[in-house]
């Protein structure tokens, strides 16, 4: 019963007390259940005895009067906004979420103003603790309900790293390929219509190769190459964090390398701007182009020179040095993959000598000249990469100045 229920739910917490081995107040605990038991049994009776003759049913009028007054209690929040499920949850208290969801409490009671459901609480107790989350399911929480940002619980566990919560929302019917608030379907997206894809691939981890994998194995083909709002594919988010398997994975499964977000960039792109050779290695090996022009003309390589000139700021700290390490080796495998388009241009005529000059980089240019490519072309303004390094706020220093002259052309 609905009300007998509601009363154990809230009597309980943590596993049945032993009236031999408790105190006073676990014996009370334990004789006030005994008496709810009985109580149970003697409102059955009576429902029943009602049930069987013909008239009005003062009984169960009572008791659907007395449901709608303890639901309304289960659903009341306290000063935090959080209700007696939320807390079960939190406090990842199988026995309680089972008692209360029972009892009849609503598994969509939206806390504080993010509108977090129990359901992404339950995500929080980690893949090594499932059983809230189950207990939740099986008492009929929706599996794609959104928080106020359109966040799913799905969202949550890929954001996460959780695989084995991955794999228990996807059993239970989870959409990681529906839209979102700007779209045609149920929200199963953020409001900036990303998908549990995006989330997943977002993440350079173990688990989170493993999230991907089980959103992959579960969505349609078309889920790989979802766009989000600004149009990134989950294959740029993955190309921006540097996770190889996961770019790898996302091919297998049918993303488009050439695929472009609304300012044109490629996943190359995004991987020559977060300086991660890694991935830009396993695009360019899925022959994606790096001569691919952006808004305005700026390919992964000018994106990667730009990367290399802005440097650590002189920075000698062991993050800094492996920051600029994977600059470096980052600009060299787009080089090394780069068959002519060392010397092409933006928009405005800039080459990527044009950048690595702006920028006083050394190194950029002495891999640029080491490719051949030429370090005299003029831009729209015509300037030479020269005169850009002059024109510098800090001016040009010897050694730039030295390498642009190597690269001048003999006059003719």
């Amino acid at each position: 019963m609905l009300a007998l229920g509601f009363a154990a739910a809230a009597a309980t917490s943590g596993s049945p007390p032993n009236r031999r081995s408790g105190g006073p107040d676990l014996q009370k605990l334990s004789t006030a259940r005994e008496r709810l038991f009985e109580a149970e049994l003697e409102l059955q009776g009576a429902l029943a005895r009602e049930a069987s003759r013909p008239g009005p049913r003062p009984v169960s009028k009572a008791l659907d009067r007395l449901q709608s007054v303890l639901v309304a209690a289960l659903a009341s929040p306290d000063e935090d906004g959080l209700c007696r499920l939320h807390h079960a949850v939190l406090e990842q208290d199988e026995d309680r979420v089972k008692c209360l969801v029972g009892a009849g409490a609503q598994t969509e009671v939206a806390a504080g103003e993010a509108g977090v459901l129990p359901l992404h609480l339950a995500v929080l107790a980690g893949d090594g603790s499932p059983g809230c989350m189950r207990e939740l399911l099986a008492g009929g929480a929706k599996v794609d309900a959104p928080d106020t940002n359109g966040v799913t619980a799905l969202h949550a566990a890929c954001g996460l790293n959780q695989p084995q919560l991955t794999s228990l929302l996807l059993d239970a019917g989870a959409t990681p390929e529906a839209r979102g608030a700007h779209g045609a379907s149920p929200d199963a997206r953020d409001e900036r219509l990303r998908t549990a894809c995006h989330a997943a691939a977002a993440r350079d981890a173990s688990e989170a190769i493993e999230a991907l994998h089980e959103l992959l194995r579960a969505a349609p083909p078309s889920a790989a190459r979802q766009p989000d709002l600004a149009g990134r594919t989950p294959l740029h988010f993955a190309a921006a964090s540097g996770s190889a398997p996961c770019v790898k994975a996302l091919l297998a499964a049918g993303a488009a390398p050439a695929a472009a977000s609304a300012i044109g960039w490629t996943a190359l792109h995004e991987a020559a701007n977060a300086s991660q050779p890694a991935a830009a290695a396993a695009l360019l090996a899925a022959g994606a182009e790096s001569t691919a022009a952006a808004a305005g003309g700026a390919t992964p390589l000018h994106l990667a020179v730009e990367r290399v000139g802005v440097g650590v700021g002189g920075c000698r700290c062991k993050w800094c040095r492996r920051r600029r390490s994977r600059q470096l080796r980052t600009l060299r495998t787009l080089l090394s993959e780069l068959n002519g388009g060392a010397d092409q241009g933006t928009a405005a005529g800039t080459t990527p000598a044009h950048i690595a000059a702006a920028h006083d980089s050394v190194a950029a240019l002495r891999l640029l000249r080491a490719r051949r490519s030429p370090l005299w072309r003029r831009d729209a303004s015509g300037r030479t990469p020269l005169d850009v390094a002059r024109e510098a706020r800090r001016g040009a220093s010897r050694f730039v100045q030295r390498l642009l002259l190597l690269g001048q052309p003999a006059p003719t």
